[in-house]
């Protein structure tokens, strides 16, 4: 760690390393962005300032009054701090929770009665936990979509596309800006389009519709939302080359990629429960996550079994005879899969979709859709991408 200061070496090494230790996931998260450190000022004040941002948002609510979707601004804030960097993210959505849940007086109407903080200590605390505070929790999870998942998920693809070492340096920037700039829009857009039927358990838990204000910046201002992304995505590619090629800077990123090499004690402590209570786990957060879309026990039931059934093919607890299909789909980049399925549920949902929404009263067709959309992109992704490349230098 020679050459970093303290305040880089706590954000940008003792942190991922701390949460490496807890999760693999968590590390790559805490990883993520760590061209941050790289320049001096950033390493030591952007987390801590994501974190009071992300407090003060929750606490005094600017410009909104139940979430912060309400505020065009604020959801490019988010936009534009998750591509950015996936632990500026994770700080930022943490300070939101902590300061909406903890600092914020707001009262939630429920069954003519106000629910509040208050209620933990009344008759009303269940009421208060599953009405408000779950109803919270999944929408922060919607929301760690593009806060958090964001810049992991479309480096795991485009890491998939990049050529070998030996291929010029110009022409792997230029394809990683390419396909990194493409794929965050098309994901933030795609996010907004959905977030709004996701968030509705902030409402629907309390016998409420949700409001026009919380939904309308993300019906009307997706592209705006996905221009933000594809901006801020082409800035931290930029900032990322010079990272070889301005030697003060490629200095500190070594040093910090170094002390990140280092290797860890043990696995990470999540990383070491069965593989078939990690699928299960995954399964739960997937159907909290899909709330909205749920009119029943028995349409969770359906979703939590299978998207549990679907972690399990892929991480290889159930067994399925993939053959020469897993072999052909490996020697295909994932960018095309991806690609090919997106067309194919499209093509589908255009088939479909129309006049069984127009008919229907709740959500289900939207659901059974998605399931038919899990299922392609299962046989079309049947691995989990970026395995192979774990070991790699990390693309920051």
């Amino acid at each position: 760690m020679n050459g970093l200061d303290a305040g880089t070496r706590l954000w940008w090494v003792r942190l991922p390393r701390l949460g490496a230790r807890m999760s693999s996931t968590l590390g790559l998260t805490l990883l993520d962005g760590h061209w941050v450190g790289a320049i001096r000022v950033l390493s030591v004040l952007a987390t801590p300032t994501a974190l009071a941002v992300g407090v003060a948002i929750g606490w005094r609510q600017p410009g909104f009054e139940v979430l912060p979707t309400e505020s065009l601004a604020l959801l490019v804030l988010f936009v534009v701090v998750g591509t950015a960097s996936g632990q500026l993210g994770l700080a930022m959505l943490g300070g939101l929770a902590f300061g909406q849940l903890v600092l914020s007086d707001t009262t939630w109407a429920y069954a003519g009665e106000d629910l509040s903080r208050a209620s933990l200590t009344s008759g009303d605390a269940a009421d208060y936990l599953l009405r408000v505070v779950v109803p919270l929790l999944i929408a922060y999870g919607v929301l760690a979509v593009v806060l958090v998942k964001l810049p992991l998920g479309t480096k795991a693809i485009v890491r998939s596309l990049l050529p070998g070492d030996r291929s010029p340096l110009a022409l792997r920037i230029g394809i990683a800006l390419v396909a990194q700039v493409a794929l965050t829009a098309a994901a933030v857009y795609l996010w907004a389009l959905a977030a709004p039927v996701l968030l509705r358990p902030v409402w629907s838990w309390r016998d409420l519709e949700p409001t026009v204000e919380a939904i309308r910046p993300l019906q009307e201002d997706a592209a705006t939302l996905a221009r933000a992304g594809a901006l801020m995505a082409a800035l931290r590619l930029g900032i990322q080359a010079l990272l070889v090629t301005v030697p003060s800077l490629a200095g500190r990123a070594t040093a910090i990629e170094e002390a990140l090499a280092q290797p860890l004690n043990a696995p990470p402590r999540y990383d070491r429960l069965p593989r078939v209570v990690r699928g299960l786990v995954s399964g739960a957060l997937i159907t909290l996550l899909l709330a909205g879309l749920l009119a029943g026990w028995g349409e969770a039931a359906v979703v939590f079994v299978a998207a549990s059934g679907f972690e399990l093919v892929r991480s290889g607890v159930i067994p399925f005879p993939w053959g020469p299909w897993g072999t052909l789909m490996d020697r295909i980049p994932v960018l095309l899969r991806f690609v090919a399925g997106l067309v194919v549920v499209y093509l589908a949902g255009q088939r479909f979709l129309p006049e069984r929404i127009r008919d229907a009263e709740t959500f289900r067709p939207q659901l059974l859709f998605l399931l038919l959309g899990l299922t392609v992109f299962l046989i079309l992704i049947p691995t989990v991408p970026g395995n192979r490349a774990q070991n790699a230098e990390p693309v920051s």
